[in-house]
């Protein structure tokens, strides 16, 4: 009998069935010599887990940070003990988890290249009802002294619609939402850098984040935006981010009813994204008539003076604290002695 079965032998000798005595010749059995026991060695795995990500900080209501881990290929985010999402960059945005006011628990764990996840990293955040304050603000008294406009006649008016030098028409768009923002049209024509990820969007429309490999692969110096074959630095106009293996435009800064071409080279390649907003089209020009507007006189009005009384709702603000990264000893497993068959194997003649 076996883990995976059974089997059964039947042996015959002579002639069963007819009970015939016999008589055996004495014989002597050589000793025999038994086998030392074996012990197996001992043998310990150690789990080499990355470090826990540090600086975890609240951004905005649902937008958090941390700093990079040097052995991480991405990130785990866990809100109230629950896992929530997962990151390659070392950043995370989500209103919608905290649309609720109330008390929250933020954790992150870093993940290597062997799947083995960090010990958390964790804040308390508390998301209060929106809060206002008005400033006092009081009326003068004023007195418009008559005034007779002179006959005017308006300029002819000429207006352009907007346009991108380039017909990107003919390109497959994506289309791409997040929560609090306008649906986002983009296409990436071209890339060839290396650990490119998905586009992510997000942050109530404000923010299109392109990821890749970053680190010593593609370092922050080495990496070039142009907006429209314009060289831009981060923090001008529509280009607020760039960093190593992470570049941040603010749609809401791209020219509406146009094509803005955006082109990222790195360290190991480039990449072209074309992003469409409104409806693009070709340059159309609209002339307005001149029209003459009549005299007219206005008569002095005094306004009397009118105070509005400050009302204000003090705000809560709740530090965050950081949960000290625990360690977990690595297990050993007992020594094991083989089975002793008691005889020797290899003095039997085998068929």
């Amino acid at each position: 009998t076996t883990a995976t079965g059974s089997a059964l032998i039947v042996f015959k000798k002579g002639t069963p069935g007819t009970s015939v005595e016999t008589t055996a010749a004495p014989t002597t059995a050589a000793p025999t010599t038994t086998a030392a026991p074996t012990t197996a060695e001992e043998t310990t795995t150690i789990v080499v887990k990355p470090s826990a990500p540090t600086g975890l900080a609240q951004i905005s209501k649902g937008y958090f940070t941390w700093i990079s881990v040097a052995d991480a290929v991405s990130y785990n985010v866990y809100v109230n003990e629950t896992k929530v999402g997962s990151t390659v960059a070392a950043e995370y945005s989500n209103e919608t988890l905290f649309a609720t006011p109330g008390q929250y628990t933020v954790s992150v764990t870093a993940v290597n290249a062997t799947g083995v996840e960090s010990e958390m990293t964790t804040i308390s955040i508390t998301i209060e009802e929106d809060v206002t304050t008005e400033a006092p603000t009081t009326v003068a008294p004023t007195t418009a002294a008559p005034t007779t406009a002179a006959p005017t006649t308006a300029p002819v008016e000429t207006t352009t619609q907007a346009t991108s030098g380039d017909d990107y028409s003919n390109l497959a768009y994506t289309t791409i939402s997040c929560d609090g923002g306008a649906d986002l049209e983009y296409c990436v024509v071209s890339q060839n850098i290396e650990g490119w990820g998905t586009p992510w969007y997000g942050d109530a429309g404000n923010t299109f984040q392109l990821v890749y490999a970053g680190g010593t692969v593609n370092p922050a110096d080495s990496t070039t935006v142009k907006v429209n074959d314009v060289e831009t630095a981060a923090g001008t106009g529509a280009v607020t981010v760039i960093d190593a293996g992470l570049i941040k435009i603010n749609p809401t800064q791209l020219a509406d009813n146009a094509y803005t071409a955006v082109e990222v080279t790195t360290a190991t390649g480039s990449a072209l994204i074309v992003f469409k907003k409104g409806t693009p089209g070709t340059a159309v020009e609209t002339t307005a008539a001149p029209t003459t507007v009549a005299p007219t006189t206005v008569a002095p009005t005094t306004v009397a003076p009118t105070t509005v009384a400050p009302t204000t709702e003090a705000p809560t603000t709740v530090a965050p604290t950081t949960a000290a990264p625990t360690t977990v000893a690595p297990t050993t497993e007992a020594p094991t002695t083989a089975y002793d068959p008691g005889f020797n194997p290899a003095s039997l003649t085998y068929t």
